[in-house]
């Protein structure tokens, strides 16, 4: 199963797929700007809901072939007679694509948090969320080091539920 999760992510990483993401790099590394400490932070947090319909295209395009191949050669009747084998083939699809839709997005995630913490030398990681602009109304004590922790996890939860849409949209 290891081989076949193995060869899906690459799979998934069309050479369309490649451009878009590069693109989308490049856009949150010049999106994300050096001001005070509490300003870069605020504009990190701010942009990168920004950045959301280029991850979305991304994604997209990694997914809406995914079960075409199989349609395609007629692999999917051998597929469906093998003991097992849609299951494997679908887990091994669900986990590659889950896999690949986070690393796009966590490597877009942190281009802009490597560039605000570079640019400000790693200091204010301590900084509470409500003394950002973004989060000026919040009442809670989360700093700046735990809110992108918490993106990463969520990221990875989300982008494995995208996957999962979009395997279940693409085999229809």
């Amino acid at each position: 199963m290891f081989s076949v999760v193995k060869a899906e992510i690459k799979k998934n990483f069309k050479f369309g797929v490649i451009i878009v993401w590069m693109l989308t790099i490049f856009l949150a590394y010049s999106s994300t700007y050096n001001f005070d400490i509490n300003e870069t932070y605020a504009n990190l947090f701010s942009k990168w809901f920004g950045l959301a319909p280029f991850m979305g295209l991304t994604m997209f395009m990694m997914f809406s072939g995914s079960f075409i191949i199989e349609y395609n050669s007629n692999m999917d009747g051998l597929i469906k007679a093998t003991k097992n084998g849609k299951k494997q083939l679908v887990i091994s699809k669900f986990i590659a694509a889950g896999v690949s839709a986070s690393i796009v997005n966590l490597s877009i995630l942190y281009t802009m948090v490597l560039r605000a913490l570079v640019s400000l030398n790693f200091k204010g990681l301590d900084t509470p969320l409500k003394n950002l602009w973004y989060f000026g109304n919040s009442g809670s004590n989360i700093t700046v080091i735990q809110m992108i922790l918490m993106m990463t996890i969520n990221i990875i939860i989300g982008s494995f539920l995208l996957a999962a849409l979009g395997l279940f949209l693409s085999s229809k």
